[in-house]
């Protein structure tokens, strides 16, 4: 991170703790959240997504693996990341459509589109 100030980063499949996801934040990285935020033992990546901010979130299915849990055992596709922003905006107390916003602004402003 700190050897390329220049480059925009995100954490694929953050799997961490809530200080290590603050000092990636506060480099500026971005934390990636999958179905695994769903798991009833998920409690820390939980708390990682209770206090992440919404502008340095991002969502992924890591197609085919790491289905949500009504799922489990089956192949992961792209329209279940909208399991993962329910769980998103459940954990943070927020209406469903102002996270899609969010993370889509975000995804915009990361890939440039």
């Amino acid at each position: 991170m700190k050897e390329f100030p220049n480059v925009q980063s995100v954490y694929h499949c953050y799997p961490y703790d809530l200080d290590y996801a603050k000092e990636l934040w506060d480099a500026g990285v971005y934390t990636s959240f999958n179905g695994v935020i769903t798991y009833p033992t998920a409690d820390s990546s939980v708390w990682v997504v209770h206090n992440a901010p919404l502008d340095k979130i991002m969502i992924e299915t890591d197609c085919p693996f790491l289905t949500p849990q009504s799922k489990r055992g089956k192949r992961n596709e792209p329209a279940n990341v909208k399991e993962v922003l329910e769980k998103i905006a459940e954990v943070k107390g927020l209406a469903y459509e102002d996270v899609d916003k969010a993370i889509e602004g975000t995804t915009r402003e990361f890939f440039r589109i």
